[in-house]
C-alpha cells in the first residue's frame, strides 16, 4: 500500500511538471502574442496610446485607441479625427463598449485637402454617448475588409452631415451614380454580417450648403435591424431592407423652414417598415411662418398662402433599393385619410408684374430633383377652403369644397415611367358648399409639361342662391335676388399662357343685384338700384335656355393675364364662361 502510494505521488509530479511547461508554453505564447499586439498590430504612428489611462502594464485599451485613431486617419486621407472617452473590450466575453466616441473634419487638414481637390461633397461630423458590440474580439474590430458580429447598439448617436457639390467631385458622382449601394458600402469590404442592430434616441442633421442652405433635422431616431447580410448574395435580393430580413426605423418631431422662409413643414413622426414595405407620416402640418399676418409683410405682392395638416399619410409598395441605389422615390401607393387644405388670397396688395408660368402641379413635379413615381396617390375625406379678403370692404368670401374624394394616378417626373404613360390623370368628387356635388376629372400631359398643356372637365348640379351669395358679395360684389340653376358642365383645355374655355350653364329666374360699400367703414354692403333695375332689365339674361331657342354655349379663349396659379387659372376661365352666358360684361366680374 505504500508502494502505492509512492508511485502515486511519483506520477502526480510527472503530471504537474507536464502541466507547469504547458503553462510555460502557453505564458511565452500569450507574452510573445501582447508583444506583438502591444508594439506591431496595435503600433499607430500618429497616435501615441495614453498610458496614463492603462490600468496596467497588460491594458492594451489606450493602443487599441490609438490604432483605431491611425486607422481613421489613414482612411480619410487625414480628412477625420477620432476621439473616444473610454473603450472596454472584453476577449472572453466577446464584446466591446465604447463610451463617448466623436469623429469629426480636422480643420487643419480640411483646407490642404479641398486645394487639392481631395474632399467629399458629404463631410461629416458625428458623435456617439455609447456603443456596445457583442461578438467581437480585437482582431475582429481591427480587420479591413470584414465584419461579423453577433449585435450592436447604440446610444444617443448625433450625425451631422454637411453636403456641398465641389466641381472637381463631378467625376466621381458621375461613377458613383453608376454604383449600387451594395458596390458603394462594399469598396473596401468582402463581407459584413451582423446579427441585429439596436438605435435609440438618434439625431440626424442634414445641412445642405448647396440648395439655399437648409437644414434639416431628424430627431428621437429609433432603429431595429435583424439578420443583415452584405456580400454579394444579397445585393439584389429586393426581400431584404438595407440589406436586412427586418427593419423597423422612426423618428420623431421633424421639422423644416422653407427656404423663402414663409413656411413651416412639420411631421409629427416617421415609421418606416421595411419588411412591410410601408413608410407612415403622422401629425403632418404646412402652416406660415409667423401666421398670416407675418406672411403678408414677408411678400411684395400679391400671393396666395396655403396651410395643410393631415393627421396621416401612409406610403406603400415602396422600392427602397431604388431609393438607396439611385436615389429615385418609388412608391405604388399613396394614401391620405382625412384632412384640411387652406388657401387663402388676400387683395390688399398689388398684382406682381410678372408671373413664374411654369407653376402648375405637373410643372412643380419636374422640378423636383429627386426622381419621384408614385403609381395612385388616394385622398379620402379631404375637405379644401378657400378665402379671399377684399379690402374695399374689409371682408372675407369663402368656398367650401368638402368631404373631397379623389385619385391620383401616373404621378411622375422620370423620363422612362413618362415614355410609357404620358399623361398624369386626377378624379375627383366634392361636395361644394357642403351640399352641392361636383365631380371634376384633369389630366397633365408630361411629354409636353414645359408648355403646361392641360385638360380640366367639371360638372355640377343644381344650386340656388343661398349656395352662391356668401362667395359673390365679398369678391365679385353681387348678390343673387333669385335664381336657380339646373345643371353646369365646363371644358377647359390650356396651356402656360391660355386656355380654351366651353362652359354650358343652365339656369332660370336669374335677378342679381349688383353691390357697393357703404359710406360707414364697417365693410358693409348696400346695393346699386339703378344700375340693378338696368342691369336686370337690359343686360342680364334671366333663364338659359330661352324659351324654345338652344341653350347659350359659350366657345372662348382667355389669356393667363395675372392669374398665378393653375386652380385660379382654372377658375377665373370658368367664371368668364359664366359671365358671358348670364350676359354680365367680363370685366366687371373677372380681375385682370
Amino acid at each position: 500500500m505504500v508502494q502505492a502510494s509512492i508511485g502515486s505521488i511519483f506520477d502526480f509530479d510527472k503530471r504537474m511538471k507536464k502541466l507547469a511547461k504547458i503553462l510555460v508554453v502557453i505564458l511565452v505564447f500569450l507574452s510573445l502574442g501582447y508583444i506583438y499586439l502591444r508594439f506591431v498590430y496595435l503600433k499607430a504612428p500618429d497616435y501615441k496610446s495614453n498610458e496614463a489611462k492603462a490600468a496596467s502594464p497588460l491594458d492594451l485599451r489606450p493602443a487599441i485607441i490609438a490604432k483605431l485613431q491611425q486607422l481613421v486617419k489613414d482612411g480619410s486621407n487625414g480628412l477625420y479625427r477620432l476621439t473616444i472617452d473610454r473603450i472596454n473590450p472584453d476577449l472572453i466575453a466577446s464584446t466591446l463598449d465604447v463610451v463617448d466616441a466623436t469623429l469629426t473634419p480636422d480643420s487643419a487638414s480640411f483646407e490642404p485637402l479641398d486645394q487639392l481637390k481631395q474632399v467629399p461633397d458629404d463631410v461629416f461630423k458625428i458623435t456617439v454617448h455609447g456603443i456596445h458590440i457583442e461578438g467581437i474580439g480585437v482582431a475582429d474590430l481591427l480587420h479591413k475588409d470584414k465584419i461579423d458580429v453577433k449585435g450592436i447598439h447604440m446610444t444617443e448617436p448625433v450625425i451631422e452631415v454637411f453636403h456641398r457639390l465641389r466641381p472637381y467631385n463631378e467625376s466621381i458622382r458621375e461613377k458613383n451614380d453608376s454604383l449600387s449601394l451594395y458596390h458603394r458600402l462594399m469598396k473596401q469590404m468582402k463581407r459584413i454580417v451582423i446579427g441585429s442592430i439596436n438605435i435609440e434616441h438618434g439625431v440626424f442633421i442634414d445641412h445642405d450648403q448647396t440648395h439655399g442652405n437648409t437644414t434639416r433635422k431628424f430627431k428621437d431616431i429609433a432603429i431595429y435591424i435583424k439578420d443583415v447580410l452584405i456580400d454579394s448574395s444579397t445585393q439584389n435580393d429586393k426581400n431584404r431592407f438595407l440589406f436586412a430580413k427586418i427593419a423597423d426605423m422612426s423618428c420623431k418631431d421633424y421639422a423644416l423652414l422653407t427656404p423663402d422662409s414663409l413656411y413651416d413643414f412639420k411631421i409629427e413622426s416617421i415609421l418606416i417598415s421595411g419588411e412591410k414595405h410601408t413608410m407612415t407620416a403622422s401629425g403632418v402640418t404646412l402652416k406660415p411662418h409667423g401666421g398670416k399676418q407675418h406672411f403678408q409683410k414677408m411678400i411684395r405682392y400679391k400671393k396666395a398662402m396655403f396651410s395643410a395638416d393631415f393627421p396621416k399619410v401612409v406610403l406603400s409598395g415602396t422600392n427602397w433599393w431604388a431609393l438607396m441605389h439611385r436615389d429615385k422615390f418609388i412608391a405604388e401607393r399613396a394614401y391620405i385619410d382625412r384632412g384640411s387644405f387652406l388657401v387663402y388670397l388676400d387683395n390688399t396688395l398689388p398684382s406682381p408684374p410678372t408671373i413664374d408660368t411654369a407653376n402648375f402641379p405637373d410643372q412643380l413635379l419636374m422640378k423636383i430633383l429627386m426622381p419621384v413615381s408614385i403609381a395612385k396617390i388616394n385622398l379620402k375625406h379631404i375637405n379644401l377652403t378657400y378665402e379671399e379678403f377684399e379690402p374695399k370692404i374689409n371682408k372675407s368670401g369663402f368656398a367650401y369644397f368638402d368631404n373631397i374624394d379623389a385619385i391620383a394616378s401616373n404621378v411622375t417626373n422620370m423620363s422612362s415611367k413618362i415614355k410609357i404613360n404620358k399623361s398624369t390623370a386626377v378624379y375627383a368628387t366634392v361636395s361644394f358648399m357642403h351640399t352641392i356635388p361636383l365631380k371634376a376629372k384633369i389630366q397633365f400631359d408630361l411629354s409636353r409639361y414645359k408648355q403646361g398643356v392641360f385638360t380640366a372637365f367639371l360638372h355640377m348640379d343644381s344650386l340656388d342662391k343661398e349656395v352662391l351669395n356668401p362667395i359673390t358679395e365679398p369678391i365679385a360684389l353681387f348678390t343673387f335676388k333669385s335664381g336657380h340653376m339646373k345643371e353646369g358642365t365646363a371644358t377647359v383645355t390650356g396651356t402656360n399662357s391660355s386656355a380654351n374655355g366651353d362652359v354650358l350653364l343652365l339656369y332660370n329666374n336669374l335677378n342679381i343685384t349688383p353691390l357697393k360699400k357703404k359710406e360707414d367703414n364697417e365693410g358693409r354692403l348696400k346695393k346699386k338700384s339703378l344700375t340693378s333695375f338696368i342691369a336686370n332689365t337690359f343686360v342680364i339674361k334671366k333663364n338659359n335656355p330661352t324659351g324654345s331657342k338652344e341653350p347659350r354655349h359659350p366657345v372662348f379663349t382667355m389669356n393667363r393675364a395675372h392669374h398665378g396659379n393653375f386652380f385660379n387659372f382654372i377658375w377665373t376661365t370658368i367664371l368668364t364662361g359664366i359671365l358671358k352666358t348670364v350676359g354680365i360684361p367680363v370685366k366687371l366680374g373677372v380681375k385682370q
